[in-house]
Order: C-alpha cells, then sequence, then structure tokens
C-alpha cells in the first residue's frame, strides 16, 4: 500500500503531463525467475531461495528527444508468490537507444528503491556450529540497476526479450538482495519519437 501511495501520483502525473512535452509514456509486464536471499553481518549466514517464478509491472516516462539517445524515470515492481519469494521495488534513472532503422531497442538504468524476502534467519546459537531458526521478514533500502532489449513490434507495443535486474540490499543486519530475468511486453501511450 504504501508503495502505490508514493508511486501512483508519479506515474498519474507522467500521464497528464505526456501531451503537453511530446514525452513517451509507456508500462510494461514480465514474468521470469527471481533468486532472493539475505546475509546477517553478524552471524555470517547466507539464505538464497533459487529460481521463484517473479512477475513484474512497472512504468517508463521517456523525455522528449530529437536524438535516438534517450533518458527516463522507470517505476518498477516485481514480485514473487509462496515462501520463497520476496519483493523489490525500484525508481530509476533509464538511458535507452531507440534506433530509427532497426527494431532492436537496448537499455540500462540505475536506481534506489527495496528488497523483501522471508526466510530463516538465525536467532540464537544452539551449539558452536548449530543455530536455532525463525521465519523472519526481512527488508532493506537498496541499489537496482537493471538493462535489457526490446523489440519493436508495432508503433505501439514492444517485446521484452529480456530484462536482467539486481537489487542489492544497501543497509541493515541482515541486508537482502534479489537477481532477476524476464521477459514480457511494453504498451507505449501515444506518438513515439
Amino acid at each position: 500500500m504504501k508503495l502505490l501511495r508514493t508511486f501512483l501520483p508519479l506515474v498519474c502525473l507522467c500521464l497528464f503531463a505526456t501531451p503537453c512535452l511530446r514525452a513517451q509514456v509507456s508500462v510494461y509486464g514480465t514474468f521470469g525467475a527471481a533468486d532472493y536471499g539475505f546475509s546477517d553481518k553478524n552471524t555470517g549466514h547466507l539464505t538464497i531461495y533459487s529460481d521463484t517464478v517473479a512477475f513484474e509491472g512497472g512504468a517508463m516516462y521517456r523525455f522528449s528527444s530529437q536524438t535516438r539517445n534517450q533518458i527516463g524515470v522507470d517505476v518498477r515492481f516485481q514480485g514473487s508468490p509462496g515462501g520463497r519469494g520476496g519483493e523489490a521495488g525500484v525508481i530509476a534513472l533509464q538511458y535507452a537507444f531507440v534506433p530509427r532503422e532497426h527494431r532492436l531497442s537496448p537499455y540500462v538504468q540505475v536506481g534506489v528503491g527495496f528488497v523483501s524476502d522471508t526466510g530463516n534467519e538465525p536467532t540464537v546459537p544452539y551449539s558452536n556450529e548449530a543455530y536455532l531458526y525463525e521465519r523472519q521478514r526481512v527488508t532493506s533500502p537498496a541499489v537496482g540497476f537493471a538493462g535489457g532489449l526490446d523489440l519493436r513490434l508495432s508503433p505501439s507495443w514492444d517485446y521484452r526479450i529480456i530484462d536482467l535486474q539486481d537489487y542489492a540490499g544497501v543497509s541493515g543486519a541482515p541486508i537482502a538482495g534479489s537477481a532477476a530475468f524476464s521477459t514480457g511486453v511494453v504498451y507505449h501511450f501515444g506518438k513515439r519519437s
């Protein structure tokens, strides 16, 4: 709910400002696989949950540009259902190369957000080498990195061939993190530059 209160006004502002600024607003949805995990600095314990199904949705706002090099803002949220899953969200600055002659468009981005995971965290030392574990939710502020490749299908639709992302927790004890890859579709509102 906090995520909606934070990012929904930004998305609405981008949608309403687009006709005036001749910028590009797009939404996308993807699915793929993600690894979630966390590390405890105090105990050195590392927990990783591999290859969980992940779904991602987001919105992009690319500033008006007469060149093929475009800068924009991307707001994305990733989630994985079940006991091995987690969530991650980021607001990022995106660079994309949008060629006129070719249909492939690569992009990279970096931003800030959060990553959250539920897992077994060691709590009390049981002996010299063993710990008692309890189920715990770990949420960390994170730096997010992503990159990928889109294939233009029509003036309004792209196929997102691949989207690679990494959310690295930056503080807390323990620290959560996530890495994922996905594929999906992108819809562009209005005329593309």
